[in-house]
């Protein structure tokens, strides 16, 4: 015998109603003498699984030495005061937003934290399943920012580990232990790769830890993030050294005085502005950075060139002085002196160009394969 479609329907609604209706009335049956203020189990310690999945993992802040994730926080328990006799179907209730708080619930909170909140659009991002046997099952979504030590040491070719450390606040280890839950972290597809990072590995520990006051549980996630060196090789590395390779162009400039002095003090004030910009980027450690030893070098290449310049530049304005006195008194002992002496300083001049045209390619060279050798 087929069924009507909107007797179907009715049958539907009705056993919603009646299901609905038992799960309200289990939970307040539940709640007569329940006490939130105490931990489920009074005589052993009640074990507390933590589940992690990260919905979005954002860029590190190098300057603040921070990081912010979008996560959800899932716990898991067992509190042998809601066992219940499944009545109507009903083997599991969920307990409504605002009586959640009538129960007793994890002292969670995140040790390393910086700032955080819970999200409330369009509804609480809360849910609490309660089963026959006494589970409970809690999840929560959470938007917090955790600071994160970096070491940069080998910046921009560093690998950081940023932590993520779950503690209880006032439970001792005594009345709660925590342990994780299943694989214990799940991260969504598109969290693999960030802006500059790629997350190479997750590890999982154990953060107890000793105070005053007892002995507290924590776990601890570790996030190792590697990070990918395109920005910095278009936006640093490229552009300085093709000004380097431009501070080179005054070597084969021999009379233009003027644009050769130019030249060097433009690449030279360009290299300054490139490495105020990069270290308004960076946090002020006392240690050296790998891009500060790049940033050094190649403005002291740019210098060198520039020193070079004033060296030729003072001995061809000699050379020059010296043939004008030649021109005007040719017959003079001393004005002949003079204009050997200006000869012999214009091939000076020559050939210091000639040299550092091979010296300062060949150098630089050199230099750039070993930094990137023991850096890279």
């Amino acid at each position: 015998m087929k069924i009507p479609r909107r007797m179907m329907r009715y049958l539907v609604g009705l056993l919603f109603l009646v299901t609905l209706s038992s799960s309200e009335q289990i939970f307040d049956n539940l709640m007569k003498n329940y006490d939130r203020q105490q931990p489920p189990k009074s005589l052993n310690a009640t074990k507390v699984e933590i589940g992690l999945y990260v919905n979005n993992f954002h860029s590190l802040n190098e300057q603040k030495m921070d990081y912010s994730i979008d996560f959800y926080l899932r716990q898991s328990w067992n509190d042998p005061r809601l066992k219940f006799t499944p009545k109507n179907f009903v083997k599991m209730i969920r307990p409504k937003a605002s009586d959640i708080d009538k129960l007793w619930l994890p002292d969670t909170f995140f040790r390393n934290e910086k700032a955080g909140k819970t999200h409330d659009i369009t509804v609480p991002n809360r849910l609490l399943r309660i089963y026959s046997n006494g589970d409970v099952w809690f999840a929560t979504r959470i938007t917090a920012t955790f600071s994160c030590p970096l070491h940069l040491q080998k910046f921009p070719f560093d690998t950081q580990v940023c932590s993520l450390m779950v503690e209880s606040y006032g439970y001792t280890m005594d009345t709660m232990t925590y342990g994780w839950m299943g694989a214990g972290l799940a991260m969504d597809a598109s969290v693999d790769h960030l802006p500059q990072f790629i997350i190479q590995d997750t590890q999982l520990s154990d953060c107890s830890v000793h105070y005053a006051t007892g002995a507290y549980p924590c776990l601890k996630v570790d996030f190792k993030l590697q990070r990918i060196q395109g920005y910095y090789i278009l936006q640093v590395f490229i552009p300085s050294i093709l000004i380097v390779i431009v501070s080179w162009f005054g070597f084969w400039m021999n009379d233009a005085v003027t644009a050769r002095v130019f030249l060097g003090l433009m690449t030279l004030l360009t290299m300054t502005t490139q490495t105020s910009s990069i270290r308004s980027m960076l946090p002020r450690v006392s240690y050296v950075k790998a891009i500060d030893v790049w940033m050094l070098l190649n403005m002291l290449y740019v210098f060198m060139a520039l020193l070079e310049t004033a060296i030729v530049t003072f001995l061809s304005k000699r050379a020059k002085t010296a043939h004008s006195n030649t021109e005007m008194i040719p017959l003079s002992p001393t004005n002949k002196d003079e204009s050997e002496n200006g000869n012999g300083m214009s091939k000076v001049a020559m050939k210091i160009d000639f040299i550092s045209r091979i010296l300062f390619p060949v150098s630089f060279l050199l230099y750039v394969i070993i930094y990137f050798s023991i850096y890279a």
